[in-house]
């Protein structure tokens, strides 16, 4: 399966570095600046979800796009696999020119500038003391002077969120701006994992939040200026 998904990988242009189980996969992701790594959830020696659980963790890996695959396509695997920290989700059995083509997807979307349109973008919060900035020319994002560990799709969603901040937006219009699709299989928990992290990432209680809210039926808003 290896052998296939690199070879599908290569006819769409990738360089593509292969591994055999979870312990090289970690290690390789160390040294090398990946535009896209795929990860099968089942791999030998250490699990995918716990490589993309620590590539997640690595300032310097934040915008590389993750990929798994796995057997198991249930919304609770999904939604683990999403909270772990990955960008997209193929369940088997699939097509490996699905997978390149995914592939290939991501990887245009972690290199698209924005900064044309919005160069940067700034929010500060009355229920807290600093502000939410996001930098969307260097895929940077600070509470107050302090950064976050996010991910090019969850920038380009928080980039939503403050854009529209006091407005309840859908998960619809999250899922478009964040991973540039209008519609995909199992979009509405890709979106809610993606809040999941955010809140966690600014300590962010969904019981009491300061930063995101949901609006049940619609989405989720920031909390107004």
């Amino acid at each position: 399966m290896a052998s296939i998904i690199s070879f599908a990988l290569e006819t769409e242009g990738f360089i593509v570095t292969r591994v055999t189980n979870g312990f090289d996969a970690w290690e390789s992701i160390q040294l090398i600046q990946f535009d896209v790594i795929v990860l099968d959830v089942m791999m030998p020696r250490i699990d995918g979800l716990e490589v993309c659980r620590r590539t997640r963790a690595l300032p310097q890996r934040a915008s590389t796009s993750i990929l798994v695959v796995t057997a198991k396509a249930g919304p609770d695997e999904i939604i683990t696999g999403l909270e772990a920290g990955a960008d997209d989700y193929l369940a088997k059995p699939f097509h490996p020119r699905e997978l390149a083509l995914r592939a290939s997807a991501l990887a245009r979307r972690s290199h698209r500038k924005l900064a044309d349109e919005v160069p940067e973008i700034v929010v500060t919060s009355s229920s807290v003391s600093g502000a939410l900035r996001v930098d969307l020319d260097r895929f940077e994002a600070f509470l107050d002077d302090r950064p976050l560990r996010v991910t090019t799709n969850e920038i380009r969603m928080l980039a939503c969120l403050i854009q529209n901040a006091g407005k309840a937006i859908s998960w619809e219009q999250l899922l478009k701006d964040a991973w540039g699709v209008e519609s995909w299989e199992g979009g509405r928990e890709m979106v809610k994992a993606a809040v999941y992290r955010l809140r966690q990432k600014l300590d962010d209680d969904p019981h009491e939040p300061r930063f995101i809210v949901a609006v049940r039926g619609v989405g989720y808003k920031l909390l107004p200026l």
